[in-house]
């Protein structure tokens, strides 16, 4: 429950024996991603992994709040005063196992 993304993925290593190449989808999210396309241009690459990252269609917001529960503000993650990252994940991840064997 409280692994990160990388030892999850590290996890699934003993059903892959196999395999050259796996892929892996971790979110909430949705992306209109032809899989032989992104597979192609991921073995055309000669790299040990890629991840895609979309942008959202949706609108988020923060709610602010007392300790009580009350809520005292809402604001659009545009406006907030906080970090927040440009994109949601859409993690989709592609690994090379033949090139990263010991890595992985």
């Amino acid at each position: 429950m409280n692994a990160n993304i990388g030892q999850r993925l590290r996890a699934v290593r003993k059903y892959l024996t196999d395999e050259e190449v796996f892929m892996a989808n971790y979110t909430d999210g949705l992306a209109d991603l032809h899989l032989p396309t992104y597979l192609d241009y991921f073995k055309q690459q000669n790299k040990i992994a890629s991840f895609l990252s979309v942008r959202p269609s949706q609108s988020f917001h923060l709610v602010n709040m007392r300790a009580d529960g009350l809520v005292t503000s809402m604001e659009g993650i545009d406006k907030a005063s906080i970090a927040i990252p440009n994109e949601i994940r859409n993690q989709t991840y592609i690994c090379s196992l033949g090139k990263s064997k010991k890595r992985f």
